[in-house]
C-alpha cells in the first residue's frame, strides 16, 4: 500500500480520494477489452480497465507507474487501474469516474444548471438513445459527455472511427429537432493537453457533429485538476472557443457566435 487516495468520496471541490491505492507498472493491455497486465510488487497481476476503447490508441502506457484499486466485488480481477503517473502529473484512466466529476460539477451554486429541478444519470430516451445527464427544465436538457485521453498536446474527435459515435449523435440531432436541448462536454484528462481539433477526415462523424452544432448544440471543454487529495474539472474557454471556430465555415453565423458567448461560469 501507498499513501495515495482513492476517488470515492466527494468534497468540497471534487472527489476525494481514500488511503487504498497500489503502486504498479503497467505491462501491457490483453487482446480482450478491459483487461491489462500489470506488476505489482514483482507479481504480474490481470487488472481490470473501466474503458471500452484500448487505451494504446490514446496513450503508451508500457512501463509507466499506475495507481490501481483493490476490487470489493467478486471479480477475476484482484485490482481496477484508477491512473497513470506521468512528468506533467496524473491522467486518470478510470472512465467510471469522469461523470462523478462532472456530476459534482453541475451541482455548485455556480453551475449553469444550478436552477435545475433535477438532473438524473444514465437515462435512455426515445430511439433507445442512452445518455449520461438528463436535465428537466424547459427545454430539457440533453448531457453526453467524451473523456479524452492524450500523451500529447493536442487531441484529434474522434481518435478513433467508431461507427455508435455517429448513430448517437444522429439521434442527438433528432433530438435537437424535436426541441431538447444537447450539450456536448469534452474532458480532457491530460494535464499536458492544450489543444482539441475535430477530424475532419472522419467524415461522417464530421458532418453528424456538425449538424448537430447547426441546430443549436452547445459544446463545452473542461480539464480534469489534481489539487492535494482531490480532483475536479475547470473549464477551459480558451480551448473551447477555438475547438468551435476550427470546426469549419458553416459555423461562422450568429447560432456559432452564441455558442461561443454562452460558456458556462
Amino acid at each position: 500500500m501507498v499513501e495515495c487516495k482513492d476517488l470515492l468520496a466527494i468534497g468540497n471541490r471534487g472527489l476525494i480520494m481514500a488511503d487504498n491505492f497500489v503502486n504498479g507498472v503497467f505491462l501491457e493491455e490483453c487482446k480482450h477489452r478491459f483487461l491489462c497486465k500489470v506488476d505489482v510488487n514483482g507479481q504480474e497481476e490481470l487488472c481490470y480497465i473501466a474503458s471500452s476503447s484500448k487505451l494504446a490508441h490514446f496513450i503508451d502506457l508500457t512501463g509507466r507507474e499506475v495507481l490501481l484499486t483493490p476490487n470489493t466485488n467478486k471479480s477475476k480481477t484482484r485490482y481496477t487501474i484508477h491512473a497513470v503517473k506521468t512528468s506533467a502529473g496524473y491522467i486518470l484512466l478510470n472512465l467510471a469516474f469522469v461523470n462523478k466529476i462532472l456530476q459534482k460539477e453541475f451541482n455548485k451554486s455556480k453551475s449553469i444548471y444550478h436552477e435545475a429541478q433535477n438532473i438524473s444519470a444514465e437515462k435512455t430516451l426515445p430511439g433507445e438513445l442512452k445518455v449520461d445527464f438528463l436535465i428537466d427544465g424547459n427545454p430539457t436538457i440533453v448531457v453526453e459527455a467524451k473523456a479524452i485521453i492524450s500523451g500529447t498536446t493536442i487531441a484529434y474527435v474522434p481518435a478513433m472511427k467508431v461507427k455508435r459515435a455517429v448513430v448517437q449523435l444522429t439521434k442527438l440531432n433528432k433530438l435537437l429537432r424535436m426541441g431538447y436541448s444537447v450539450h456536448y462536454y469534452f474532458v480532457l484528462l491530460s494535464p499536458t493537453l492544450e489543444c482539441l481539433q475535430l477530424d475532419k477526415g472522419n467524415k461522417e462523424f464530421y458532418q453528424e457533429f456538425t449538424k448537430c452544432i447547426e441546430n443549436g448544440m452547445r459544446v463545452f471543454v473542461y480539464k480534469t485538476v489534481w489539487k492535494e487529495n482531490e480532483v475536479s474539472v475547470m473549464h477551459q474557454p480558451i480551448i473551447e472557443s477555438s475547438f468551435i471556430t476550427g470546426i469549419g465555415p458553416s459555423l461562422r453565423g450568429k447560432n456559432a457566435k452564441r455558442i461561443l458567448l454562452s460558456t458556462p461560469i
